[in-house]
């Protein structure tokens, strides 16, 4: 299914859901609750209460109850109300069956991701990956040896997930700087690993950009969808780690843009 057309079935009674209720917040809290809920195990109203209170944001349970019925009956959630309190996880795919061979490799893709990636992921990772987590061996199967390096920057959850949906479902953001400044209307495309750092790529009116995700202090999720740009690929775009950006002109960078940024003119990428 085309990218628009799955945003549209999957977001089009979401989305008209928060638009009744004229409210944006309402719909940056789904998107946070759903964050919280795990794949490997299931998680209560009030333990999602308690670990949003953690977060300094404070709501009731009726609130969170409404919420919650908003992503079992859009997402992969289930609902376990066999007993009360309600219990909530992400569905795991039953078609997913592992033979031997298939479970090694993954195995090394986890472990490589978890080299590869800050220890603040590691628990992403697990739970993307719930039959390698949920196994019985006691002991890990595979390793993998490459060259040490510091592995201990953090990344904000909630930017990582909202950027996540962002991109999946070609929905525009407006983000916000680790110096505070803000930057409306961007368009993310994806992201890049790179010696260790995940950059973020996005279009802004006309150009291409690409900064590491640890600028990005907060991302606000709009209900518009964009277009992705025709005949655009990542491998064409340089990280703020390389070399020489396409633009040099420094009056097309804008104001609020965090260095270091690379900019690109989308008529060059194409």
């Amino acid at each position: 299914m085309p990218w628009g057309e799955l945003a549209r079935s999957k977001f089009g009674g979401l989305m008209s859901t928060v638009s009744n209720r004229k409210s944006s917040l309402h719909l940056e809290l789904i998107f946070e609750i759903y964050s919280i809920i795990p794949t490997s195990r299931k998680v209560t109203a009030r333990e999602i209460q308690q670990l949003l209170t953690d977060k300094h944001i404070e709501r009731s349970k009726r609130t969170i109850q409404r919420c919650l019925d908003i992503i079992v009956r859009y997402f992969e959630v289930e609902k376990d109300d066999r007993s009360i309190p309600y219990g909530y996880c992400r569905k795991v795919k039953a078609t997913l069956i592992f033979g031997p061979r298939e479970y090694l490799l993954l195995s090394f893709a986890q472990s490589a991701l978890k080299t590869l990636l800050p220890d603040s992921y590691h628990a992403v990772i697990d739970n993307a990956l719930p039959p390698l987590t949920g196994t019985s061996a006691p002991q890990k199967r595979v390793d993998i040896r490459w060259p040490s390096f510091d592995n201990t920057e953090t990344y904000d959850a909630t930017v990582f997930e909202t950027l996540c949906v962002a991109i999946y479902y070609q929905r525009e953001v407006r983000l916000t700087w680790v110096t505070n400044d803000s930057l409306q209307y961007v368009r993310p495309l994806g992201l890049i690993l790179e010696h260790h750092q995940l950059y973020l790529t996005y279009l802004h009116h006309t150009c291409i950009h690409s900064v590491a995700i640890t600028s990005v202090k907060s991302v606000y999720l709009t209900t518009y969808e964009f277009a992705y740009p025709a005949n655009f690929q990542l491998t064409q775009i340089k990280t703020a780690y390389q070399a020489v950006p396409l633009l040099k002109n420094k009056s097309d960078v804008s104001s609020n843009e965090p260095p270091p940024s690379y900019q690109y003119n989308i008529k060059e990428i194409e």
